[in-house]
């Protein structure tokens, strides 16, 4: 640990996985901020459960369990490749003690001067988790490097307002897609809001190239082929390029979709893929770190699209943008003939983004609070009525208990059987995950459900928010009883 304190720096971002665009942004990230002096650890965190419950209604309801009767597909599986992945991780990354709660995660920010909220797509809608927005930590403590939204727009207005609420918090603000950087301003109402470029493009082929790692008996001239979905007709099309290139296929399992039938190889660990790479004479992949570090090394590469352009949950984009910015054309289609990417134009643009994201992220570094051992956010769960410690549940939804009908008050239990109401900090406190209610995290809807309460009838929010998630507890709670 550097002995300034104020130059110690926590990175939250995904980690610790067997996907190499994951490994590789996290170790570039790093890497950069401790070429600017600060000492850096990875911020251990781990989810509690599953996502935020989304709005569902009874259609929803009826969809899915259409969808589990549907067959399902033999013999697909995922391919695992961690184990290439341990040496990586063990030598490369300091890691803080392992967190699992917003508690947790306030007593470990105490201890670092910054926090950064690192890139991939952790602000994915999708996967939405407040915790990688740093919800945790206090405001002049945060920097946002190159968080991806992965799509250009959030249709979800409860969700979009959320995540708008929670980039305002930020003094230092930057974004990995231009598209992405004009949604949070949009959601967010800032027009300071930064375009940078992944963490990857910060480092050139010289650093990338210290961890190399050499595959021995390797035929050449090849072709790598990686996909990390499976879609047999980007395969056929990838193999009959290859044969017009005449060049050797080489083909690394899926990782992301039940696996391929055409790998021919073991997939590499990190330090392997970067030699795999550096010494392809083409590369053909559906990966956007692929296709960054096919930029990084000068490679010729063909893009295929996992996604349909038109769909509104496309995340195309983050390719689409890279290659905009850097000024590359006719890497994705079905032409590869037309495939010529002039490095000497794109490096050119490429050294400019790369010393303009540098200097933000250096500005916003130097910027930011101090380190202080003594100051805590939040020490102990505020919910009296749940884990027996200071606090109560919703005031609102107490007083209506007390004074209701038969009815009401039926539909009232059955509400606080999912604790929607409750407050909002303790959603990831770690004394709430083992009270044993149905869900704890703070739903999509949890501010529109609130201002609702104080408007609507009981059977109104019970139906409109409550019954798509309760009625299958309830039918299951039936069935038991028959005999």
């Amino acid at each position: 640990m550097n002995d300034i304190p104020d130059k110690k720096a926590a990175i939250m971002t995904w980690h610790h996985t067997d996907n190499y665009g994951t490994g590789f942004q996290a170790y570039a990230l790093s890497h950069v901020v401790k070429t600017m002096g600060y000492s850096v650890d990875l911020i251990d965190y781990r989810r509690l459960s599953e996502l935020p419950l989304p709005m569902r209604t009874l259609y929803d309801l009826i969809k899915t369990g259409i969808i589990r009767m549907k067959p399902k597909r033999k013999n697909s599986k995922i391919y695992s490749n961690y184990k290439a992945f341990e040496h990586f991780y063990k030598t490369f990354f300091s890691y803080t003690k392992r967190c699992y709660s917003y508690q947790e995660l306030s007593e470990i920010s105490n201890f670092y001067g910054t926090i950064i909220c690192g890139s991939d797509q952790i602000w994915s809608p999708d996967g939405f988790d407040e915790r990688y927005f740093l919800d945790f930590v206090p405001n002049e403590k945060i920097v946002a490097y190159a968080p991806s939204f992965g799509i250009s727009e959030i249709d979800n207005k409860n969700l979009s307002n959320r995540i708008g609420k929670l980039i305002k918090r930020f003094k230092y603000v930057s974004i990995r897609e231009k598209t992405g950087c004009e949604l949070a301003s949009e959601i967010s109402g800032r027009n300071d809001i930064v375009h940078v470029v992944d963490p990857v493009l910060l480092l050139e082929k010289k650093d990338w190239d210290k961890l190399k790692k050499n595959v021995s008996e390797m035929k050449t001239p090849y072709m790598i082929i990686f996909f990390l979905k499976n879609n047999e007709k980007y395969y056929k099309r990838a193999l009959k390029e290859a044969q017009n290139r005449k060049l050797s296929p080489i083909i690394l399992h899926c990782t992301q979709s039940e696996d391929n039938i055409y790998a021919n190889i073991e997939n590499p660990s990190p330090e392997e893929l970067l030699s795999l790479i550096d010494k392809a004479d083409f590369i053909c992949t559906d990966s956007f770190h692929i296709a960054v570090l096919s930029i990084v090394y000068n490679k010729q590469f063909h893009v295929f699209l996992k996604d349909n352009s038109k769909s509104k949950l496309s995340r195309n984009s983050r390719l689409t943008d890279l290659f905009s910015s850097l000024q590359i054309t006719n890497c994705v289609g079905n032409n590869f003939s037309r495939v010529q990417i002039n490095y000497k134009k794109v490096n050119k643009r490429l050294e400019h983004l790369r010393k303009s994201s540098i200097s933000y992220l250096k500005k916003a570094l130097d910027s930011t609070g101090k380190y202080n051992s003594e100051y805590n956010v939040f020490t102990k769960c505020t919910i009296k009525n749940i884990c027996n410690n200071d606090g109560i549940e919703a005031d609102e939804f107490l007083n209506r208990k007390k004074n209701s009908t038969f009815i009401k008050r039926y539909l009232l239990e059955r509400m606080d059987k999912w604790d929607f109401m409750l407050r909002e900090e303790c959603y990831g406190c770690q004394y709430y995950n083992n009270h044993g209610k149905l869900n704890y995290r703070r739903p999509l809807f949890y501010d529109a459900l609130k201002r609702d309460f104080q408007k609507k009838s009981i059977a109104d929010i019970y139906v409109n928010y409550y019954l798509a998630y309760d009625l299958p507890y309830l039918i299951k709670k039936i069935m038991k009883r028959q005999p």
